[in-house]
């Protein structure tokens, strides 16, 4: 953490969905792991700090955290949800960053990212910066 850093905030399911990945897809753990994965990649790549927010009412493993690389795997707590976990996060870390970036395509949280001073991403900006650098297709 560090104010010559940038942070990566990650609306999971929101992302998922747009992105296609979970699409004919029966499990959808796989589908977590993959995005997981893309976006540990990217965040190390870039040399940014990210975290990856899920809804725990879609994942057994609900209110835990783990690490791959520079990403921060975060599930909610059970009553949570993953809108209510990223504005803690937003508040909590933007006098912490350079830049908060939080990728959403839900427009109330966009709305709430820009008054706490934090930038949106929309899910089509996050593809094409993730394909960018990997130099390829994502799916």
């Amino acid at each position: 953490m560090s104010l010559n850093k940038d942070l990566l905030i990650v609306d999971g399911y929101n992302i998922l969905n747009r992105w296609g990945m979970v699409s004919g897809r029966i499990n959808l753990e796989a589908a977590r792991v993959d995005l997981s994965e893309i976006l540990a990649d990217y965040a190390g790549y870039k040399g940014i700090d990210s975290i990856v927010v899920f809804d725990a009412h879609k994942a057994k493993n609900f209110g835990s955290e783990s690490e791959l690389g520079n990403l921060k795997i975060v599930y909610t707590k059970r009553s949570e949800t993953a809108d209510t976990k990223i504005e803690g996060i937003i508040k909590e870390k933007v006098s912490e960053y350079r830049n908060v970036y939080v990728a959403t395509a839900d427009y109330t949280l966009q709305l709430f990212i820009l008054g706490e001073g934090a930038l949106r991403v929309t899910p089509n900006e996050l593809k094409l910066m993730v394909e960018r650098e990997r130099g390829r297709s994502i799916v």
